[in-house]
């Protein structure tokens, strides 16, 4: 458990003899002076993104939104075509 003096184990901010909290970041005995040792291995984030996205995804386009620009672009271009011959 960490007793002032010395380094914060949340924040790293200097805490002076006779503190109660952590000037940095407000922690203290009951809120996080605590040690938390943390194994180096608990999270892989290759094996994170393989299981969450596949290994080879790649990003596809929906048909759908394909044929939808392509008929707006027609669509644009033909106003432009019968604007020029009515006007």
């Amino acid at each position: 458990m960490f007793e002032p003096p010395g380094e914060c184990p949340v924040c790293g901010a200097d805490v002076h003899e006779g503190a109660k909290a952590c000037p940095g970041c407000g922690a203290d005995e009951r809120s996080g002076w605590r040690e938390i040792d943390f194994p180096e291995d608990a999270f892989d984030y290759d094996e994170f993104l393989a299981e969450e996205f596949g290994q080879n995804r790649k990003p596809t386009v929906n048909p759908l939104w394909t044929i939808t620009a392509l008929l707006l672009v027609l669509g644009a271009l033909g106003l432009v075509l019968l604007r020029g011959r009515i006007f």
